[in-house]
């Protein structure tokens, strides 16, 4: 058995910190748990709620901001693992157990994150459009502290956190873990509630939310970035990155055509997001080699993004679950690479093959086919920087959302090039998006259009 400590550090929040504490005590997960709760001079009734828990270890020190709270947090703690809980917001009951399982299932993963959902607290109301505006740096940001679940380990590479900085210390701090090259994973479960509330939503928090957000590109990603340029954060490789949603029938023979590539200039790993698959689509990609992430069912767009995530290589290449790799297909993309580091991205071209009853075509055969430029998944070799430029994919697009990424790649001039080489094998079948989504696909398509065209005119 396993112990975890959960470091809640609190500032005049005796009001929310019985049900934070309840939440820690409801944890199913079977582990031996020691719950720190380090008042950060108080001045409300806090000391009286945490004297209803004899099971909280409870440390006041004088008033010096949450940095430095939960440095005491991380010196007094003794588990195994930590978990940062923030007072004013609680857990669902399997959380921990989630986390736990994921962390012993993957042992070379360090710290898994976890989505959070936010909730208005009951005596304050708000536009549901204007909430989304307050809290768009937080649901935007490349992870959510206190979601983490994390090996005390990865302390002694990302040290404590910095108390200089006024606000944005915790996303300071997960930036170390990139930095650091620490194995990480993310799960979409939302298993974190984050309370709304006049604080941090309403007069003063609002202000203090948009100065946060301000700080955080200023102080942070700026530094950043430039730390990233210095120390080439991500280890040179190919992160090849497979959405899969029911793909039992072809998610094996995806997998061994990467893993058939002769390509020996760089590693190569193989991450599959299954987007809430009800076959056995997570348990075969996992006994053909990769590394498998469950999450909820939410579409190729979010689980692309959730792939990039967990990608730790400098390269990226999107593939999907029901297409094929040609043979020869990494050798050919990186090519252009090693004559000129500063290309962003290299694009090729795709071909179908058919699957359908009655009508098939044979691997490498050419046939009456057609041919794709690079704005299909396995025809483009991303370097994984340029993400953090264009950003990631369009989350409201169920279809076409590879497309609209390539067309907002184009206008940034970043450099490219395009090899005259079928990398991808294209599967034609009963079930293909385009097939299943056909209405949804021209909907989607427009509106690609339409952006590209307001975009367009824009620039002009």
């Amino acid at each position: 058995m396993s112990k975890i400590s959960v470091l809640i550090v609190t500032y005049n929040y005796g009001r929310f910190l019985a049900e934070c504490i309840d939440s820690v005590m409801a944890q199913d997960c079977g582990e031996e748990l020691e719950i720190l709760v380090v008042d950060d001079g108080s001045t409300d009734d806090t000391p009286k709620v945490v004297a209803n828990f004899p099971q909280v270890n409870y440390i006041r020190q004088e008033h010096r901001g949450v940095s430095a709270a939960r440095n005491t947090a991380l010196k007094r703690a003794t588990g195994d693992y930590l978990a940062f809980l923030d007072a004013d917001d609680y857990w669902k009951p399997e959380k921990l157990r989630l986390q736990m399982a994921y962390l012993k299932e993957h042992p070379e993963c360090k710290i898994v994150f976890t989505a959070y959902e936010n909730f208005l607290e009951s005596s304050v109301s708000a536009q549901e459009e204007w909430v989304k505006r307050c809290c768009q740096f937080a649901e935007h940001d490349i992870a959510c502290l206190p979601t983490a679940l994390f090996h005390r380990s990865i302390l002694n590479q990302c040290g404590l956190f910095s108390e200089d900085l006024e606000r944005g210390e915790d996303s300071e701090w997960t930036y170390q873990i990139w930095l650091q090259k620490i194995p990480r994973a993310y799960m979409e479960e939302k298993l974190y509630l984050r309370r709304l509330h006049g604080k941090n939503l309403t007069g003063s928090g609002a202000k203090q939310c948009k100065e946060q957000r301000k700080q955080f590109q200023k102080d942070i990603v700026h530094k950043s970035i430039r730390a990233v340029r210095r120390n080439n954060m991500e280890k040179n490789g190919i992160s090849v990155l497979i959405p899969a949603w029911n793909a039992q029938k072809f998610i094996v023979e995806c997998i061994e055509s990467v893993k058939k590539q002769k390509f020996t200039e760089l590693p190569v790993e193989i991450i599959v997001v299954d987007d809430g698959s009800e076959d056995d689509t997570a348990e075969l990609a996992k006994q053909a080699g990769a590394v498998v992430c469950k999450a909820e069912h939410r579409g190729a767009a979010a689980s692309r993004n959730t792939a990039i995530t967990m990608a730790q290589y400098s390269w990226l290449f999107f593939l999907d679950a029901d297409d094929r790799l040609t043979e020869g297909a990494f050798e050919a993309l990186y090519a252009p690479i090693q004559k000129d580091g500063s290309l962003s991205a290299v694009f090729s071209y795709a071909r179908d093959f058919y699957d359908l009853p009655g009508r098939s075509t044979n691997a490498g055969e050419e046939g009456k086919v057609r041919t794709y430029s690079g704005c299909l998944p396995g025809c483009s070799l991303i370097r994984k920087e340029v993400f953090r430029k264009v950003g990631p994919f369009d989350l409201q697009l169920k279809t076409g959302e590879t497309v609209a990424w390539q067309l907002k790649f184009r206008n940034t001039g970043l450099p490219s090039c395009r090899i005259e080489y079928v990398t991808l094998e294209r599967r034609i079948h009963e079930n293909n998006t385009g097939r299943r989504m056909r209405g949804q696909e021209q909907m989607d398509y427009a509106r690609i259009l339409r952006e590209h065209l307001r975009q367009k005119k824009k620039g002009e």
